[in-house]
Order: structure tokens, then sequence, then C-alpha cells
């Protein structure tokens, strides 16, 4: 009598197979009569419905308060990232949101040496002028 395998699918669970977003939550803050608002106003009145439509899994918040509008991302770990978005038009606004949803909230560091590594070199660093001056090629 054979034996039927079974005929059921693996769930999906974190980092296997799915991808999640580091940003969890965007906050926009912005003042009601700041003329350097407007353009903030006019994306939560005309496109941010559409926006949060489209990234579901990341939660919006409006805060109104005086001073200029800011966008904010909040990550795992307690890390907040923020941009001010004053004076800036609706389609700037959205590009700003996208990058910070997309950010990692690492923070940017310039190496200064082209390769990194946690253990040193055991041979040494190796340089032509270290080899005898009788055992060189010469020319």
């Amino acid at each position: 009598m054979p034996v039927k395998p079974l005929s059921a699918t693996s769930l999906s669970m974190n980092g296997l197979g799915t991808f999640m977003l580091p940003c969890k939550k965007i906050v926009l803050q912005y003042c009601n009569w700041n003329g350097s608002a407007e353009g903030m106003r006019q994306f939560i009145l005309n496109e941010l419905k559409d926006y949060a439509a489209s990234n579901p899994k990341i939660e919006f918040n409006i805060i109104k308060k005086t001073g200029h509008p800011v966008v904010k991302g909040y990550y795992p770990y307690n890390q907040v990232k923020s941009i001010c978005v004053r004076n800036l038009k609706p389609f700037e606004i959205k590009r700003k949101l996208d990058l910070i949803k997309n950010n990692s909230s690492a923070q940017l560091t310039s190496y200064k040496n082209n390769v990194t590594s946690k253990n040193k070199n055991p041979r040494g660093i190796w340089s032509p002028f270290h080899v005898a001056p009788s055992l060189r090629h010469k020319i």
C-alpha cells in the first residue's frame, strides 16, 4: 500500500520568504496656517489616502503643530529619522516619504579602508621593499 504525500504548503514566517519594511510608523507634522506647509497641506488633502492605501503595513499619523512641516519615520530599536519638508511641493514630499519608507535607519559611516575585517592579516602587509635588495627584480 503506497503512502500518499501531504499536500500542504509551508507558512511564511518573518525572515523566511517574506520582506518586512524596517519603517513601522510615519508621522506627518504640519502647521495649519504657516506658508511653508502649503505643500504638506495639499499632500494630506489630495494624495495621502492613496499613498497610505498602497503601504498598508505602515502606520500614518498626522499632527498639527506650529513650525515648519516635518516627516518623521519610526524604526525598530527606538530609532527616528526626521526630514524637514518646508516649502516643498506634494510630489517632492512623496519622494521624501519614499526615502523614509525604504531607509534602513542605519547611520551612514565612511570606511577609511576598502576592506573591513574583524581580524588582522596574520602575514602583515606585503610590500616589494620588504624583500632583500639582492633578491629584488632588476630592470
